[in-house]
């Protein structure tokens, strides 16, 4: 995989960092070994030498909106004069880059649209929301953390079961999707029927999230596919602070929702395992592959490998002693 050199250089520069010695700057230094295959050796040095300048991306309404909430969580940027004053201190400006008062404006109303900040009682400065706080929080961007706030309320209103259709629908329809992703290469027959899988169920969903969505749904059901390999690597690494999120989300915003169970859907995620096995991850040590052979071996929840002891021989000759020990004394405390 092509790394850029900017990112080369940001990496290297964790091998040593400015220390402050008495009150002032001391220089420190570190190593840093980059390897390059040897065929390409040459050109990636010279490339590596070359550093391209950094420009700010502090501009337009989605890139302002996302790092701004965080002030107005903090309270720092409460009106558009507060908001000029925080821009004032970027790179953005330093490079020359305006912040007209219309753009201001328009973040502030963007905000508001997606409930992430909300008039205070003065009716003349913005406070953040608990959409808001949870998108500061979590380091997501408003418009995923309203998208799947909305999504998933529309889910449960309509009382449908979270599953491999409903859940990436939710995750995936998104205006973070809509607007980024690519097509869906190898694997547009799937993106296919996961749209109409969705369209059944009165799921509406445009072609770019779905891909998304595609990449999801198969992690559900256990497959990786050709294409979209990257999709869910990424989507596998990021998994835990989405449920993360989403279990706030219900606890803060909408307990209405009686769901709890976000860490399950994690672990359906993970391990491609279907939700009544998912309950089997609750238990410390217990992944996707351990969860199959409880289940394999009779047992459908946590109580379920305290009330039947007969069985705990078998188990412990699958997983071995000290692991079943601990699985056991973690059902207990289930």
């Amino acid at each position: 995989m092509k790394v850029e050199s900017m990112t080369v250089r940001q990496m290297c520069g964790r091998a040593g960092r400015p220390k402050i010695v008495d009150g002032k700057v001391a220089l420190s230094r570190g190593d840093a070994y980059v390897l390059l295959p040897e065929a390409e050796f040459n050109t990636l040095r010279e490339e590596y030498a070359r550093v391209e300048s950094v420009v700010s991306g502090l501009n337009g309404v989605r890139p302002l909106a996302f790092h701004v909430v965080s002030e107005i969580v903090h309270g720092r940027v409460v009106d558009a004069s507060s908001f000029a004053d925080w821009h004032s201190r970027s790179l953005a400006h330093a490079q020359g880059q305006a912040l007209e008062r219309s753009q201001i404006e328009d973040v502030f109303s963007a905000l508001v649209r997606l409930k992430a900040i909300e008039t205070s009682d003065d009716g003349e400065t913005f406070v953040a929301t608990k959409l808001g706080k949870l998108s500061y929080a979590m380091y997501f961007s408003p418009w995923q953390v309203c998208g799947w706030f909305l999504n998933f309320m529309r889910l449960f209103r309509d009382k449908q079961k979270i599953d491999s259709v409903s859940a990436p629908w939710a995750l995936c329809n998104t205006r973070e999707y809509a607007d980024g992703m690519s097509g869906a290469g190898d694997s547009a027959e799937h993106v296919a029927a996961f749209r109409s899988a969705c369209s059944k169920r009165g799921l509406m969903l445009e072609k770019p999230p779905a891909v998304v969505g595609t990449a999801y749904r198969a992690l559900m059901d256990g497959k990786r596919l050709p294409g979209l390999e990257g999709v869910q690597g990424q989507l596998l690494a990021d998994i835990g602070r989405v449920t993360t999120t989403l279990a706030l989300m219900e606890k803060m915003c909408a307990p209405s929702w009686s769901y709890g169970r976000w860490s399950d859907l994690g672990a359906m995620i993970r391990y491609g395992i279907p939700p009544a096995m998912a309950a089997l991850t609750r238990l410390d040590g217990v992944g996707g592959k351990r969860a199959r052979i409880l289940w394999s071996c009779g047992v459908r929840t946590p109580k379920e490998l305290l009330s039947r002891p007969g069985m705990h021989d078998k188990l412990r000759g699958r997983l071995g002693g000290k692991v079943f020990d601990s699985i056991l004394e973690s059902a207990k405390n289930a």
